[in-house]
């Protein structure tokens, strides 16, 4: 099994031997804009085998935030998303069930 994300049409993140890393991170990069997505399909993939009934998986996509001292302080990079070390207070949490 493989997974592939796709942001704005463009593969950003492809996991091969999805049975083996079904939990994970990445960082991705698209523009000028860095986002740490995670994904958790553990259930998504297993749950028929241990009877538990259908259950999402469940992708997380949130935006890290460059210092402006990084980007320069004339071009912020998210301007108004403030969060501590690097990580802003948004996070787009998407859930995937499968239909049979």
């Amino acid at each position: 099994m493989e997974m592939a994300i796709a942001i704005d049409g463009e593969e950003a993140v492809a996991v091969k031997h999805l049975q083996w890393k079904f939990r994970g991170n990445q960082s991705v990069t698209f523009g000028r804009a860095k986002v740490e997505v995670y994904w958790d399909v553990h259930d998504w993939l297993f749950a028929g085998a241990a009877g538990a009934g259908a259950r999402p998986a469940l992708f997380i996509f949130r935006p890290i935030v460059l210092s402006s001292a990084s980007v320069g302080a004339s071009t912020p990079l998210l301007a108004g998303v403030d969060g501590p070390a690097g990580a802003s207070g948004f996070c787009l949490y998407l859930y995937a069930w499968k239909l049979d």
